[in-house]
């Protein structure tokens, strides 16, 4: 089973001419969001789940007088759940996924997978630039 996070993302353009005098002016745009997957074993108990919400709260959610980011939502999904992002990718990129979803331990809350994967394109590119 997995646990995603859904998150929305706001910067706040008031803060963008702001001398830091004063209170800072604000405007706030939201700027999409981000979906984390945290794999919760095969069996997930209502315990464990407020711990993880609890502390996933924690970790993710930000916020200055710039930006911020914090949880809209969560669902349980099974270990072969594919996010929005990624199956967009998969349908309109050439079936490659080159910017994943983060992955989160359920532990430590660090990422356990990377930010870019190029394709088997960009990688050939990549080696005859040498």
């Amino acid at each position: 089973m997995i646990l995603v996070m859904e998150t929305q993302n706001r910067e706040n353009y008031g803060a963008h001419n702001w001398d830091g005098v004063g209170a800072c002016p604000q405007y706030w745009k939201s700027k999409g969001g981000s979906s984390y997957l945290i794999p919760m074993g095969s069996s997930i108990n209502a315990a464990a789940l407020e711990q993880v919400l609890a502390v996933a709260a924690e970790r993710l959610e930000r916020h200055t007088d710039f930006e911020e980011e914090f949880i809209i939502g969560w669902h349980i999904e099974s270990d072969d759940y594919v996010p929005e992002d990624e199956r967009l990718q998969l349908e309109y990129d050439g079936g490659h996924i080159t910017y994943p979803s983060p992955r989160l331990d359920p532990v430590t809350f660090e990422r356990t997978n990377p930010r870019y994967v190029p394709s088997p394109a960009m990688e050939a590119f990549l080696m005859q630039q040498g």
